[in-house]
């Protein structure tokens, strides 16, 4: 029969696949689904005498005008010689083995998790005091044109814990689904903006982290690992971002008297108990949320940020001359920072360690899993007890 879309519309399904081919060899069929589906192929001799089909597409998703030219081109190709099956699946094979997005996002994380030397941010300026033109050159010639390099023991990340920390998250919750199997040669930034303006419905701010962090993947690839998988041009670049208001409210004395009020549950039906996977559940959560509130009179206790205060380990900790040391890979120039510990900090300290589970090293490691307390969970104990506290919103 001569292809029409009215004779189309009366193939229906059987109880078994059947094909409908053409008048006119041109090779196109049509092949009919138990379940309703019409595919349009295009059949033909290969160079080997079996007859063979090549799938041309859907006939909800291309038109018959297009299927005829498809068929057209096939059949050129195969007057020619070639066997369009073997092409398809050359085809098919090349793009199953091109890189993906979830591959570069692999080689970034492993990269940006591998400690290297790095130049310090120093330098030095003009002649150093007592040291001669002669050897002040060659000071310069060995350590790299008047920069202290650190030595190899001392190598660090390229990112600190916290940045790679808050990459990782994005990745799972933005980045993954839409992108992770997606060749890198494919992405485009219509497809990138579709995933902007999917996770603006939760949050403006994560749209613009996760925009940012495709940027920095694909100029890592551009840049680092010289145009891997193909790519030339960033997909994320001159994508407007969601615009952002940043907090700026302080809080008064009166309002900080009743954070720290409401911070301050009880924590005298909790001393002494260690907690386990055996604790029930519901045990460990109201111990979970003690220990929140104590890690909150902490960060007002030592005003330091609230990652130091969750990651807070043992060893970090000077019980003789109470003072608490945060180690340099939670800072961007990766230099220690010491915290004196008065009497209150450290009677907060001794509290949290009564509420901890078992062998848990970190002071404020959460009951539920033996590991510190995510990044979201202070701000959530913060927002959940506004109202009670009275006090207006603030991180």
């Amino acid at each position: 029969m001569r292809f029409t879309v009215s004779t189309i519309r009366t193939l229906k399904p059987k109880d078994k696949a059947y094909y409908v081919s053409e008048d006119g060899r041109t090779g196109l069929g049509i092949r009919v689904l138990p379940t309703g589906t019409l595919t349009y192929q295009f059949r033909y001799t290969r160079p080997s005498g079996t007859r063979t089909a090549v799938k041309i597409g859907d006939v909800r998703t291309i038109t018959l005008a297009q299927a005829r030219a498809e068929a057209g081109v096939l059949r050129e190709a195969v007057r020619r010689g070639e066997d369009p099956a073997d092409k398809k699946n050359h085809d098919i094979e090349v793009k199953a083995a091109a890189p993906t997005v979830g591959d570069l996002w692999t080689l970034f994380e492993t990269d940006m998790k591998t400690p290297r030397k790095r130049r310090s941010h120093r330098r030095r300026k003009g002649r150093q005091r007592g040291v001669s033109s002669k050897h002040q050159a060659a000071s310069q010639t060995v350590r790299g044109h008047a920069t202290i390099s650190i030595p190899e023991e001392k190598g660090v990340t390229p990112l600190t814990a916290k940045t790679l920390y808050d990459y990782q998250g994005l990745w799972r919750r933005c980045l993954k689904r839409p992108f992770a199997k997606k060749a890198l040669a494919e992405v485009n930034r219509s497809q990138v903006r579709a995933m902007f303006l999917k996770v603006s419905k939760r949050g403006a701010v994560e749209a613009n982290q996760a925009v940012a962090l495709v940027r920095r993947l694909f100029n890592y690839a551009i840049d680092e690992l010289d145009g891997f998988g193909g790519v030339e041009n960033n997909p994320a670049e001159r994508i407007k971002k969601n615009e952002e208001f940043a907090g700026d409210h302080v809080l008064t004395a009166i309002e900080i008297r009743h954070v720290w009020s409401g911070c301050g549950e009880q924590t005298a039906d909790f001393q002494g108990r260690k907690y386990d996977r055996r604790t029930p559940l519901g045990e460990r959560r109201a111990a979970a949320k003690v220990l929140l509130g104590l890690a909150l009179r902490f960060v007002l206790t030592t005003m330091q940020r609230g990652i130091d205060a969750r990651f807070m380990h043992e060893s970090d900790i000077d019980n003789e001359a109470k003072y608490w040391t945060i180690p340099g890979r939670y800072y961007k120039i990766k230099l220690p920072h010491r915290v004196p510990l008065g009497e209150l900090a450290y009677q907060i300290i001794e509290q949290a360690r009564q509420l901890r589970p078992e062998g848990c090293p970190y002071v404020f490691g959460s009951p539920l899993t033996g590991l510190p307390f995510s990044a979201a969970a202070l701000s959530k104990r913060v927002s959940r007890a506004l109202d009670d506290w009275d006090v207006d919103y603030f991180t």
